[in-house]
């Protein structure tokens, strides 16, 4: 598994930044787990202790980056007019293929629990 990349303050990284992070979390967490089931399918019926860890430990680590990642669009949803946020909330967009592409173009994509349809 890949060295830990976490080692930089989240508010200053980027959102591109902080997506990739969070694919490499989720990532490596998975790995961590099928190897944890891999050993218990060989017999080890307790598995590794050092994978739950480090499982549980990438897992909180995306979870911390999901949340930045989130306040920054609803803060820059709320930075919007009144108007603007009314209008958007309102009807149905493409969901964004990433949150820097909802972040550059707000009122054509929708994000889920940012403004999507009310």
């Amino acid at each position: 598994m890949a060295n830990d990349p976490f080692d930089f303050d989240l508010e200053d990284a980027g959102l591109g930044k902080l997506e990739k992070l969070g694919n490499f979390y989720e990532r490596n967490a998975d790995q961590a787990v099928e190897s944890d089931r891999a050993a218990r399918g060989m017999g080890n019926a307790r598995g590794s202790s050092s994978m739950d860890d480090f499982a549980r430990d990438y897992r909180q680590k995306q979870t911390k980056i999901d949340r930045e990642i989130n306040d920054r669009l609803w803060d820059r949803h709320q930075n919007r007019s009144k108007k603007a946020r009314i209008a958007d909330e309102s009807k149905d967009a493409e969901l964004a293929d990433s949150a820097q592409q909802w972040f550059d173009n707000p009122a054509e994509f929708d994000w889920p629990g940012i403004d999507t349809k009310r």
